[in-house]
């Protein structure tokens, strides 16, 4: 073997050694159709915003590999079916780990829809799945799937109710079949029975011609065949009696039977309704808790601004008194000056010593009046400043009052209030607005104050883009929220 094919073979043989990076991830998913089958039902998949791939699943099994670096979003779907979707994020997986086994598994059902159900959750994903460096693997967002979890317990209460509403309805039409086919079946018993009484009657009739014609050999058999016919007529008479006290009893089982299963209706729902209350005043306790928060950090609020007002103020008296020694120094220093450029005067020209006096005693005089003005001037400053402090304080504890009898009413409304209306909580008394975070998500609270009704309005802006908007914890849609919440009078 010559060097080149040495060295070309040792290449090969290096190649084939070296480990391979897997440049994928397998997802195994379980799709599964809640009382349904997966006839047309899909599978629509979008990589980084785009459109990937469509699955028509024809069982509940599917394996799909994704490459790294990438956003897919997994859409579930079937007519007549809720839509759910999964994101999944192959990005920032280490170039050193991406030979590992990072294969994952995890499970999605869809169930049925049903009209007056609130499905506005599952416009979002309802998970979320990444590289974890932490785990060294794909785990899913608990973050996230904590963020939308009181908008899935609202929707899984609703569909719980409205299934249950389903299967009454499937009970009294069941029911109601059950009830047709009885009907059907002793129609069919009185035509049989009407059949045999027209037999029964040719028989007689044909009896009756045999009778005529041989009246005399057949008497014996006639007189046979009449108490025959007697005893035929009592047993399908007494067979009759039977099978109408057999309908009777069954149809009087029956009526017990509905009797029982609508007492069970009425006491399921008198449970839901206890249920209803017992969240609606769970709701009430929680408005007066943020009501009386409100309050007290409202008091808090009045506290710190009337203790900056009054630093305010302190600082006002300071420079005042600062520019009023800043003024007497430099008069002090013109008096100075003018003595000594007098003296100086009379030094040189004696004779003009009474003329200079009299100057000066006139710039003294002038200079007197500047300083008696400008101290009824500083006087005057001063009177000023402790009437503004006066009347800001004044203005900060009556606006004070105010706001705590506002609040008082407000948590006084709350206390006693019913949910109503719009149009009959009465006009609007205050607003207030608030902005700020919680964990991953930004808040924004509106808080209107009607005359008979308090209501809180919350945008809540998830960092993942989702937004979301509730009215006293119950889900509104955008434009509801816009039109509500920003409400003037």
């Amino acid at each position: 073997m010559t060097l080149l094919w040495r060295n070309m073979f040792l290449s090969a043989v290096l190649l084939l050694t070296l480990p391979v990076l897997a440049q994928e991830v397998q997802v195994n998913i379980r799709f599964d159709v809640n009382k349904g089958k997966h006839s047309d039902s899909r599978v629509v998949i979008t990589r980084d915003g785009t459109s990937f791939k469509t699955i028509d699943p024809g069982r509940n099994r599917i394996t799909e590999p994704l490459a790294f670096g990438h956003e897919y979003v997994f859409t579930f779907e079937k007519p007549g079916y809720i839509t759910k979707r999964i994101t999944i994020s192959t990005k920032g997986v280490p170039k050193d780990v991406q030979g590992d086994e990072l294969d994952f598994d995890f499970v999605v059902e869809i169930f049925q829809q049903y009209e007056g159900i609130n499905t506005v959750v599952f416009n979002q994903p309802v998970a979320r799945y990444f590289y974890d460096a932490k785990e060294d693997g794909f785990a899913y967002d608990t973050d996230y799937t904590k963020s939308i979890r009181a908008a899935l317990n609202t929707f899984e209460e609703e569909y719980r109710q409205q299934e249950q509403v389903q299967q009454s309805s499937s009970a009294t039409a069941k029911a109601e079949e059950e009830k047709r086919r009885a009907s059907e079946a002793l129609l069919a018993e009185e035509q049989r029975k009407a059949a045999e009484a027209r037999a029964a009657d040719e028989k007689r009739a044909a009896l009756q011609q045999a009778e005529n014609e041989q009246m005399a050999a057949a008497q014996k058999a006639e007189e046979d065949e009449r108490r025959a016919q007697e005893l035929r007529d009592a047993e399908e008479a007494r067979l009759t009696k039977l099978r109408a006290e057999e309908d009777a009893r069954k149809a009087a089982m029956q009526a017990a039977e509905d009797e029982r299963k609508a007492l069970e209706a009425r006491q399921a729902e008198e449970e839901r309704l206890a249920k209803l209350r017992a969240e609606e005043d769970a709701r009430n306790a929680a408005a007066m808790k943020v009501a009386e928060e409100e309050r007290k950090a409202l008091i808090a609020k009045q506290a710190e601004e009337e203790r900056l007002a009054s630093m305010r103020a302190d600082e006002e008296a300071r420079k005042v008194a600062e520019i009023k020694a800043a003024e007497e120094d430099r008069s002090a220093q013109q008096a100075r000056k003018a003595e000594e450029e007098r003296l100086k005067a009379e030094a040189v020209r004696t004779e003009e010593e009474r003329k200079r006096a009299e100057a000066a005693k006139a710039e003294e005089e002038r200079r007197a009046g500047d300083a008696e003005r400008a101290a009824a001037e500083q006087r005057n400053r001063d009177e000023q400043a402790k009437a503004d402090d006066e009347r800001r304080k004044k203005e900060a504890r009556e606006r004070a009052e105010r706001e705590q009898k506002a609040n008082a009413n407000a948590a006084k409304i709350i206390a006693e209030q019913k949910p109503m209306s719009i149009a009959d909580a009465g006009h609007i008394v205050s607003r207030s607005e608030n902005v700020f975070r919680e964990g991953t998500m930004e808040v924004t609270e509106v808080t209107i104050n009607r005359e008979r009704q308090t209501f809180v309005y919350r945008m809540v802006r998830h960092d993942w883009g989702g937004i979301f908007y509730f009215k006293n914890d119950n889900s509104i849609t955008k434009r509801d929220f816009d039109a509500e919440s920003t409400a003037k009078e």
